[in-house]
């Protein structure tokens, strides 16, 4: 049976972590340290962890790090298999949608009415299949409304759609099962295991945890647990329903934790439990600000105190919200301004990119027959390059020769009206005009029927260059013909020979359209309308990370060990010597709640009560 020990601070939870890694390498012997394995649910985590245990035990060796999915991928590897990848957010919505449209009914009508509604049940879906839901067909389940056994018909075709396919159509929860085996073996190279920092775990990674505990192997979960706080309630009933055990809890950490004693009135719209003792109330203040960019401008001006006055390591000072989303265009801006070095969760649209914006323009000008502001965005973007020229200094002129003739599309209008208009056209000249004024009419005429030509074979030449991706006739046609026009025709898209990274714009466009080869195989009607859709929504919704994640930057940033800038998710199973807490509006943090639209939580409730779905 695996050792499960928890406690409220994560403080203890490092402490304790660390002395059972040194415990079991003692107990190998001579020579290189008994390996161990730390697995927690998270990249940002494990990042911080290896930090905490460098401070606090600086002779580790052979200590080995994993979130859940790198260790099914090393245990794939060592077994000598590829490590597969699974669809897509997009793509598996594009499944949903296909299965909802093809069942028909309420849903299908709804959906129809709503599409975004589709992302949002994809997402219920791949709940139940984290949590281990089977893919036949339902049995009546006690108390389930219509509305879930509707919900749970879609699921086992879905689950069937993906369990069943021979084309390498996984998603996560496939994946992770799919590693179970090799995991098993894997784990026994480690004489202790420890999964460190999850309040309760999903069906796949408690299967995936499961599968480490072997004979050889000591396997040791460090919980978040409080005997009696309601924040706490989902992690007491866990532990013993699906591992048969509740955690021992550890001693508390010397010394004043703060509000640790202040745990039980959380959620508790009744508690008194008084002020703080003066020595404590010195340590909690408040302030308000007006604006996001207000609010991190503080921060960061008491961030430079406290390591000023107090000595406080950078990367000891947390910066907690909710959500991060009303701050990310502010952090770096602001952060920098006064020089804090930060590290952070958010991120920023990928819209913002030049070399996503230029990409969709490209696809809409081709495939919507070159509607008049892609078009002229396009060529005034600086990036476009058809036969390695750039028509972006003649842009701005085109703009106002499109305008002062009321041009707002087309091929046939750009290549043959807006010519023959400007060749008839006829600048008014004054009967008693200067020779010189006539000359300048005559320059300007010349200027025009030059731009107009200029404009009419760059068109051209686009369409003549786009007809591979008009004609397309699949999904992977349709990218394949995509992918060769921005890498000829858009600076930045080709793969540098330095073997530098690409543009992370340029990555994001790519790595979209690498999905989209999957499509065909997924069943998704193809048309042109379709793919383009496909391409807009999937960039829309897609994000550039503007800080490093778990010690893995993003091209062009480096984790630089400073201020940990994250959102309440992320935050999770660290500790801090310092944390601000931002962000403290309405319905925001705290955060309301608000119940899943197609699986209510009486549903939920009726499902892990009669199927035991884990971690639902």
């Amino acid at each position: 049976m695996p050792i499960i020990e928890g406690h409220h601070d994560f403080a203890v939870l490092e402490t304790r972590l660390a002395t059972l890694v040194l415990e079991s390498q003692r107990q190998g012997g001579a020579g290189l340290p008994s390996p161990v394995a730390v697995v927690a649910p998270t990249r940002r985590l494990i990042s911080d962890l290896r930090l905490r245990l460098a401070a606090l035990a600086p002779a580790f060796l052979n200590v080995h790090f994993f979130h859940h999915q790198a260790l099914a991928d090393a245990a794939l590897a060592d077994a000598g298999r590829a490590a597969p990848v699974p669809l897509s957010d997009d793509v598996r919505t594009a499944i949903v949608a296909r299965l909802v449209e093809q069942r028909g009914g309420t849903l299908a009508d709804y959906a129809g009415a709503r599409p975004g509604s589709v992302t949002a049940l994809r997402a219920t879906l791949d709940d139940l299949r984290e949590a281990g839901a089977p893919a036949e067909p339902p049995a009546p389940v006690p108390l389930l409304t219509v509305r879930g056994r509707d919900l749970l018909r879609i699921y086992a075709l879905y689950a069937r759609a993906l369990d069943s396919s021979s084309d390498g159509l996984l998603d996560r929860a496939a994946a992770i099962a799919r590693a179970v085996p090799a995991v098993r073996a894997y784990a026994r190279r480690f004489r202790l295991i420890v999964h460190y920092g999850a309040y309760d775990l999903i069906g796949v990674n408690l299967d995936l945890m499961r599968a480490a505990e072997t004979p050889s192997t000591r396997l040791v979960f460090l919980v978040p647990h409080h005997s009696a706080a309601r924040a706490y309630d989902l992690a007491r009933r866990f532990w013993p329903e699906f591992l048969a055990a509740q955690p021992a809890p550890l001693a508390d950490a010397p010394g004043d934790r703060l509000l640790a004693d202040r745990l039980p009135c959380l959620y508790d719209e009744e508690a008194e439990p008084g002020p703080l003792p003066g020595d404590r109330r010195a340590r909690v203040s408040f302030f308000h600000a007006q604006g996001a960019a207000a609010e991190l401008r503080e921060v960061a001006l008491r961030v430079l105190a406290l390591h000023r006055d107090e000595k406080v390591p950078l990367h000891r000072v947390g910066v907690l919200a909710r959500s991060l989303e009303p701050y990310a265009a502010e952090i770096r801006p602001v952060f920098d301004e006064h020089g804090v070095p930060f590290e952070t969760t958010a991120s920023l649209g990928a819209l913002r990119e030049a070399r996503v914006q230029a990409a969709l323009q490209l696809t809409r000008a081709l495939l919507r027959d070159f509607p008049r502001q892609p078009l002229i965005d396009l060529c005034r973007g600086g990036l476009l390059r058809p036969g390695g020229r750039d028509p972006s200094p003649e842009a701005h002129a085109w703009d106002r020769l499109s305008r002062d003739w009321h041009v707002t599309g087309g091929s046939a209008v750009w290549t043959r009206d807006l010519v023959r208009w400007v060749a008839d056209w006829q600048p008014y000249v004054p009967p008693d005009a200067e020779a010189s004024e006539k000359k300048r009419v005559a320059v300007r005429k010349a200027a025009r029927t030059r731009q107009a030509g200029a404009l009419a074979s760059l068109v051209e030449e686009l369409q003549r260059d786009g007809r591979p991706l008009a004609r397309a006739s699949t999904f992977t046609a349709w990218v394949d013909a995509l992918e060769s026009l921005l890498v000829s025709h858009l600076d930045g898209f080709a793969v540098p020979e330095s073997g530098a990274a690409l543009d992370p714009g340029a990555a994001i466009v790519l790595r979209v359209l690498d999905d989209m080869r999957r499509l065909d195989a997924a069943g998704a009607p193809y048309a042109a309308s379709a793919a383009l859709s496909f391409f807009e929504q999937s960039l829309s919704r897609a994000r550039v990370p503007i800080g490093a994640v778990g010690g893995a930057a993003s091209p062009g940033v480096s984790d630089r060990g400073g201020v940990r800038v994250l959102d309440a998710m992320q935050a999770r199973g660290l500790s801090f010597d310092t944390v601000f807490l931002i962000g403290f509006n309405a319905d925001l943090f705290p955060r309301r709640g608000s119940e899943d639209p197609f699986l209510p939580d009486a549903d939920r409730r009726a499902l892990r009560a009669n199927r035991r779905y884990r971690g639902f």
